[in-house]
């Protein structure tokens, strides 16, 4: 084989394997090229962490399905697909970065509500922050005892999102009584939080769940029948004895 065919034949290999190596790195190392676009980001843009961890978080709550009748919903599998995929990519930023993008949700949950009128409209936009709370909600795990005991209604539906997650046996009686002092936004939501519990708490946890529902229900006793709070706490009943029966 002549010099010439074996130079072409060196190139043409070189040629073709180096856009396999980088297809190779690109699936092998997602994770360590995504902290490392984070990284430049933080160094070229303001505020580059921030911007680079809400994109990731408004991509997943995408995925999962951010709209009103999903967020009407407990969790769905897709949301807590999202939400673990956003508590992984966490940990490539500081915490300080969940924090504040908690407290800009709860911020925006709270200018929704004050800002708008009552109607669909609102709603829709209320839903839409939950939902966004949600896919952040097992990232936020570690801000739950600061924010269910917060002055702020956003930063307390923030705590309750987390709940709708991963129920805290400790927060069933915190729960229960959401829905005789929050709005009824953040009072429904706490009922979906107690509906979740039921669904997946053990049976050794059937007292407690038990006395949060009673006094959910008393809360509740004069709204309608058909109130989204009535329906969600007599099913929440109902599923318990079911699961559990005496």
């Amino acid at each position: 084989m002549s010099a010439e065919v074996i130079t072409a034949l060196s190139g043409l290999v070189e040629a073709v394997a180096w856009p396999i190596i980088f297809l190779l790195l690109l699936l092998t190392q997602r994770r360590r090229i995504s902290a490392l676009i984070a990284s430049i980001e933080t160094l070229t843009l303001p505020g580059g962490v921030k911007a680079s961890f809400r994109r990731e978080l408004e991509q997943e709550a995408r995925s999962a399905g951010v709209d009103r009748e999903a967020a009407k919903l407990p969790p769905s599998p897709e949301l807590i697909d999202a939400a673990n995929r956003i508590d992984e990519a966490s940990l490539d930023y500081d915490f300080d970065v969940v924090r504040q993008e908690a407290k800009a949700l709860a911020r925006e949950y709270e200018r929704f509500r004050t800002e708008m009128t009552p109607g669909s409209p609102r709603t829709r936009r209320m839903e839409v922050v939950i939902s966004k709370m949600r896919t952040l909600g097992l990232a936020m795990w570690p801000l739950l005892d600061e924010f269910a005991a917060s002055n702020s209604p956003g930063e307390r539906l923030a705590a309750i999102a987390t709940l709708q997650l991963r129920p805290d046996t400790s927060r069933l009686d915190w729960l229960a009584e959401r829905l005789s002092v929050e709005k009824p936004f953040v009072a429904y939501h706490a009922a979906m939080a107690l509906l979740v519990a039921v669904r997946t708490l053990g049976q050794e946890y059937k007292p407690q769940l038990v006395k949060a529902l009673g006094t959910a229900a008393n809360a509740i006793e004069a709204l309608p029948q058909d109130a989204d709070r009535t329906t969600t706490i007599r099913t929440a009943q109902q599923e318990l004895e079911r699961r559990f029966p005496a």
